[in-house]
């Protein structure tokens, strides 16, 4: 019976075998699919990771085209209203001009000085532009400033400063503007000596005061 059952045996170990290496085979091949699949989703995942990166830095460069262009906005929008104020401080200087300043042109002022009588009067404004006007009253309060520090107190008080208290005050409306208008129109303003006629007149408006008092 033994010798009988030994070719048996010895097929089903073959068939066995056989069995083994086809199911190790399936498992290879199911482990390289496997592999294959994991390759595949890392490279997707590559992928996605690579288009969201794309996609923040193209976010980033909108965000910061928009802010550029919300900054230039913003500029072109302070240079329209410095522009406006500029245009503004224009028009108060030449009213300034117009009225304040031509009612003050060829006025006579009369100082008694300890030292002597002092006749002087103002330049005609009227045939000046108003840069020359401004610059040369500018210069001529300060001389008078000067003149009235040393006023007699026997004198008679020499001038009528109610039309200085309106150019003061029509002055004192163009350098209020001084933070709103431009860079370049803060220089004219500074050239044109409007501080310095403005600091002048207020000095005269004192010793005017403290003469008569």
């Amino acid at each position: 019976m033994a010798g009988a059952f030994a070719p048996v045996a010895f097929l089903w170990l073959v068939a066995a075998v056989l069995i083994q290496a086809q199911e190790l085979r399936a498992q290879r091949e199911e482990l390289a699919m496997t592999r294959q699949e994991l390759a595949d989703s890392r490279e997707v995942m590559r992928e996605q990771a690579e288009q969201a990166r794309n996609q923040a830095l193209q976010a980033q460069r909108q965000a910061d085209f928009i802010g550029e262009q919300t900054e230039n906005l913003r500029r072109q929008s302070e240079e329209a209203h410095r522009e406006r104020q500029d245009r503004v401080f224009e028009e108060i200087l030449h009213a300034t001009h117009k009225e304040s300043l031509s009612n003050l042109s060829n006025a006579e002022h009369h100082v008694q000085t300890e030292s002597g009588l002092n006749l002087s009067r103002f330049p005609d404004f009227r045939r000046k532009t108003y840069d020359e006007a401004f610059f040369d009253m500018a210069q001529h309060l300060e001389n008078l400033r000067l003149l009235l520090r040393s006023i007699s107190k026997t004198a008679r008080w020499p001038l009528n400063t109610e039309p200085l208290i309106e150019l003061s005050n029509s002055i004192n409306i163009a350098i209020a503007m001084e933070s709103k208008i431009s860079p370049a129109g803060q220089v004219k303003m500074n050239s044109l000596g409007l501080k310095r006629i403005h600091s002048s007149i207020r000095e005269i408006i004192e010793i005017e005061r403290t003469f008569k008092s």
